[in-house]
């Protein structure tokens, strides 16, 4: 196939050809294939000296002479050849003599390190190993059940499969066709688009590439995702905002901690900045001989705008907020009469929802049925993303999960479902805040009472110098801890002394689904370790497999636990935070109940 050679658009043409190159790249690799494995076990096969040496090794011992040496930086080696004693010196080592044999350190279970939750979700179907293989009284074959098939037994998973599929991509994109248009033929055995799933040009990108004479490697490269058209605003606007977590209190990039959803702005969806709607501002000082304040448009012919054009203004006015003519065309690369024109034809692009008598933005005589105070049982808080105000059948998630409204939804600060803050800043006397006194420290706090951290952006106690005793987790004031080994194997030990109510650390590990919870279940029952807390009822944090040290917290009945787990909502997230039961001293083990269903004792146990 020569090198921008067009092709049909026609789904027939297009499968003959996929169909073609296909079995071309499989015929080619196979047969080189063959060839080159041949040459590489060859290689591989020993060969018989012709004069063999008999050597025999010589263990030393502490006391054994060493031989003479060249200098203070130098050893001996002593070797048996053909019944001869050989010496040879090597200079410019160091010499160690192992007087005693080095004990290995006793057996325990490490996890990968990490600060935060990990929103895992479910395990794949695909097994990846029998665990436990060399333990004959673990049930595989009941555990094997859980899954669907093996992971060797992906398609993705052959090398070669997987390299004939690309190359065969290669070669029909040169001669250009698509990856979505090789998709939609449905002839290579592995999607190479990325979807709900990794496709095939991901999955070789994380690959050893095989290095074989008929790849086309270095001539094309195949995009996984093809990019947004660079004059598409509204397409690349969502990519960007893809990439970055929307939550507010996280905005990470590539966030692992939340579901990573494609961003997509819908102009029918509420706006990405609520509080003030987008309307074009008068113009204040002339910014140009194009400027609104020396022409103005009379009619559409004076406006030759393409539907890209304006799309990309309706996106600006969609997310951004009140601003000027003058500055919308610098932003459109417009005249700025036209833009005025346009903002005033289309009414600044924005129609606003109608209100109804009873709604709550409207009438806030009623609260009931707007949810409570208490944090909601499920994963958490969503944030609700809808026109109009706050109800049942504008789709609000606030109110189909009867929880109240956060800082994170978008719609209007005058809610009257909005979340209030505590007022413990404002109960406290001047006289207490002078001693120091520890604010929502007790139930009479309503954030503490709900389950849930303080919000730095609605209660006035997180202004107060860091007297909140109720903000600690989203703070991150950590005690200082380290695992060592103590009476019951390894354990976790305190630095620094910690009063009743000091936060020492945060439980954290994958988040995972009730069915990944069973199967890993069956592995944790048989080798007896379970380090699964329940978090709600669609979530469970597993620190088996990532974690951090409070994963060796180990376990004592109630009243010898010198600490205890409490679940809050913070920010939105439901989080797992450690606290100190009574006063701890610097040094001593700390000790956690782990509920009914572990098998306690009298005794402290691992």
């Amino acid at each position: 196939m020569e090198e921008g050679s067009s092709v049909l658009s026609t789904p027939a043409v297009a499968k003959q050809l996929v169909t073609q190159t296909f079995k071309e790249v499989w015929t080619e690799y196979y047969n080189w294939e063959t060839v080159h494995s041949a040459r590489v076990l060859g290689s591989l096969a020993a060969k018989k000296p012709e004069e063999p040496e008999e050597v025999s090794s010589l263990v030393l011992e502490e006391d054994y002479p060493l031989g003479p040496t060249t200098g203070g930086d130098s050893f001996g080696r002593y070797q048996v050849v053909n019944d001869e004693w050989d010496y040879n010196t090597t200079p410019n080592a160091d010499l160690a003599v192992i007087s005693s044999h080095i004990l290995p350190h006793p057996p325990y279970e490490c996890c990968t390190p990490i600060t935060y939750n990990i929103l895992h979700g479910d395990d794949s179907n695909f097994m990846p190993f029998v665990p436990l293989a060399d333990d004959p009284t673990f049930d595989h074959r009941e555990h094997a059940y859980e899954y669907k098939a093996l992971a060797w037994q992906e398609a993705y998973r052959d090398p070669e499969t997987l390299e004939i599929a690309v190359e065969a991509a290669r070669r029909l994109a040169i001669g250009g066709l698509s990856a979505q248009q090789i998709d939609d033929t449905a002839v290579l055995p592995l999607t190479l688009r990325t979807t709900s799933t990794w496709g095939a040009v991901w999955n070789a990108k994380q690959s050893d590439a095989i290095d074989w004479p008929g790849s086309s490697r270095a001539l094309c490269s195949i995009p996984d995702v093809s990019p947004p058209p660079a004059d598409n605003l509204r397409l690349r606007l969502q990519d960007y905002l893809t990439l970055c977590c929307r939550r507010p209190d996280c905005l990470q990039a590539n966030c692992f901690s939340h579901s990573m959803q494609q961003a997509v702005i819908d102009y029918s969806g509420h706006r990405y900045r609520g509080e003030e709607p987008f309307r074009c501002l008068p113009a204040q000082n002339i910014c140009g001989h194009a400027c609104t304040l020396r022409r103005e448009a009379v009619s559409e012919q004076d406006v030759l705008w393409s539907a890209q054009d304006l799309d990309d203004l309706r996106v600006i006015a969609h997310l951004g907020t009140p601003m000027t003519p003058c500055d919308l065309a610098i932003l459109c690369h417009k005249p700025c009469y036209e833009v005025a024109f346009l903002c005033r034809k289309h009414d600044n692009f924005y129609a606003p929802p109608k209100r109804h008598i009873g709604d709550p933005e409207v009438d806030t005589a009623s609260q009931q049925g707007y949810g409570s105070q208490t944090t909601s049982d499920l994963i958490r808080d969503p944030s609700c993303d809808h026109p109009g105000p706050c109800r049942p059948d504008t789709g609000c998630a606030c109110f189909k999960n009867q929880s109240l409204c956060t800082r994170m939804c978008r719609c209007s600060r005058n809610c009257a479902r909005r979340r209030t803050g505590c007022r413990c800043a404002m109960t406290t006397t001047k006289a207490s805040k002078t001693l120091g006194v520890r604010l929502c420290g007790g139930t009479h706090c309503s954030c503490r009472s709900a389950k849930r951290e303080c919000d730095p952006e609605v209660c006035a106690c997180c202004n107060t110098g860091g007297l909140c005793r109720n903000a600690q987790i989203q703070r991150q004031q950590h005690k200082r801890v380290q695992v060592k080994t103590g009476n019951y194997g390894l354990g976790l030990f305190i630095l620094e002394s910690a009063r009743a109510d000091d936060l020492i650390t945060e439980y954290v590990g994958e988040l995972i689904f009730e069915p990944t919870f069973v199967c890993r279940g069956q592995v944790a029952d048989h080798v007896g370790r379970s380090y699964v807390f329940g978090l709600n009822d669609v979530l469970s944090v597993d620190a088996t497999n990532a974690g951090n040290v409070s994963r060796y917290i180990n376990h004592a009945p109630t009243r010898q636990a010198n600490v205890k787990a409490i679940i809050l909502a913070v920010n939105g997230d439901q989080r797992i935070g450690i606290f100190a039961k009574k006063n701890i001293p610097a040094g001593a083990e700390l000790f956690m109940d782990y509920g009914p269903e572990y098998p306690v004792g009298d005794k402290p146990t691992k």
